[in-house]
């Protein structure tokens, strides 16, 4: 989708501005379907609630940015 978003013309009033460093930092709850490591250990953490069949995570950290 990144590539995609280079094509997409946008207005000048549509302009988008960044920061030199990231304020937030993003992860990937499932991946094909199965929790991934990161979203499970939140999950954990905030004493949610997990039902059984999202109990098996992949092992794999999913995230983007990084602060």
């Amino acid at each position: 989708m990144d590539e995609l978003k280079n094509d997409v013309p946008k207005l000048a009033e549509h302009r988008l501005f960044v920061t030199k460093e990231n304020f937030a930092v993003f992860g990937e709850s499932t991946r094909r379907g199965v929790v991934t490591q990161n979203c499970y250990e939140s999950m954990v953490t905030a004493r949610i609630e997990i039902p059984e069949w999202f109990r098996h995570p992949d092992g794999e950290y999913v995230t983007l940015g990084k602060l």
